[in-house]
């Protein structure tokens, strides 16, 4: 049995006055962590912010994104529209063909809840239902309702029935081309990022990327900007702003933490030795220069990360526990990610100690820690990473 391969990304990233992520009430989030409230950056805000990151540079072709959406009915129709099949009897053959999946759209178009499929798997789709375009004739719609007996209410049919009733509205010989489609994707996010369909377990993919929540290393401290905003044509013996308002915002210096399963994502990718170093170059690329976008064009906090470091081992080793107790800052003394530094590398060689190292470590350090032992460039620290990794991969 062959050893697991995990590629561990650490980084520390302090970050001027920002909202880079914020919750439900427009404050930053946060999280309690070793008894003291920290600043928190959500894994779902930084791989919605890898995935943006892609799009942006044009890394990853079209046919290897993924989409993330309610309205597949509407993406198909498009498709179908592209193969040359009318618009008009398009949407009621996606229809009874997502009805078929059981994976059906409101009166709105819009399915139960967010799919997440490889730009493939929606162009096999499309090309599936063009290819049984008059197998997928409408016949009734399946009502909602049903009448219980004359001049009594309608009874209301469960979802369940619902659902069978438009998956035997759909000729099998359908429903098994359409899940054919859906067996593979070429999509690195889907690859990486997993997926699951609760009506379709048998769609599901398991990440082979887990991304922690990004933790505050000094305890939080809130602050609010009240600003105003002059109305320019305003008259001039007017007193007082067009609009008052009060932002809230914060700056630390963040952990973040992602290990890949080296080996689950080269069997996802087909076991293409190139298929995955071009996946392990475009990871290492995303973590490190992608950010989220939160109300950036308030604050234009585009800081990099001052600390890469890529550990290669046979097991996944956080590091957060080196910030249980926050860090605090003297003003003769290290700056907050220099201290940061100082205490992930303190904590990870007493780990390393306590539990035997898992593997080798390659790190870029351009703060005031001026740890010894680094690579020049955060470049050539995930060169001589990656390149490790594969090695190990055989």
């Amino acid at each position: 049995m062959q050893s697991p391969i995990y590629v561990d990304f650490h980084l520390l990233q302090n970050v001027a006055p920002s909202l880079l992520n914020r919750d439900d009430t427009g404050a930053h989030k946060d999280a309690l962590f070793g008894g003291v409230r920290r600043a928190r950056i959500s894994s779902q805000c930084q791989k919605r912010a890898m995935r943006e990151h892609w799009r942006h540079t044009a890394a990853l072709p079209k046919d290897e994104q993924a989409v993330r959406t309610q309205y597949l009915l509407q993406a198909l129709v498009e498709r179908l529209a592209a193969l040359g099949r009318p618009a008009s009897e398009a949407a009621a053959r996606v229809r009874l063909a997502l009805g078929g999946l059981k994976l059906q759209a409101d009166d709105d178009g819009r399915s139960q809840y967010l799919l997440f499929l490889g730009a493939d798997e929606l162009n096999r789709l499309a090309a599936v239902i063009a290819q049984y375009w008059d197998m997928l004739m409408p016949a009734e719609a399946v009502e909602p309702e049903a009448e219980s007996g004359a001049g009594k209410k309608p009874v209301k049919t469960s979802k369940k029935a619902v659902k069978a009733a438009a998956k035997d509205a759909c000729p099998a010989e359908v429903i098994t081309a359409l899940e054919q489609a859906l067996t593979d994707t070429r999509s690195l996010e889907v690859r990486l990022f997993g997926r699951m369909l609760a009506d379709r377990p048998s769609f599901n993919s398991d990440a082979s990327l887990q991304v922690a929540h990004a933790l505050g290393t000094a305890a939080l401290e809130r602050e609010f900007d009240f600003f105003t905003a002059v109305d320019d044509l305003q008259a001039q013996d007017s007193a007082g702003a067009g609009h008052l308002g009060q932002l809230e915002f914060a700056s630390t210096c963040f952990y973040r933490y992602a290990t890949l399963n080296l080996r689950e994502l080269h069997a996802l990718l087909g076991r293409q030795r190139e298929s995955t170093e071009r996946a392990l170059r475009l990871l290492g690329d995303a973590i490190t220069h992608a950010l989220p976008s939160g109300k950036q064009n308030t604050f234009a906090a585009h800081q990099k990360p001052a600390f890469v470091g890529i550990q290669i081992g046979t097991q996944p080793r956080s590091l957060a526990n080196a910030f249980e107790k926050p860090i605090r800052v003297r003003r003769d003394g290290l700056s907050l990610t220099g201290k940061s530094v100082r205490q992930l590398d303190t904590f990870r060689q007493r780990l390393n100690a306590s539990y035997g190292e898992t593997g080798a470590f390659y790190f870029h350090d351009l703060s005031d820690a001026k740890l010894q032992g680094g690579r020049e460039t955060v470049g050539a620290a995930l060169t001589v990473a990656m390149a490790d990794a594969l090695q190990r991969l055989g």
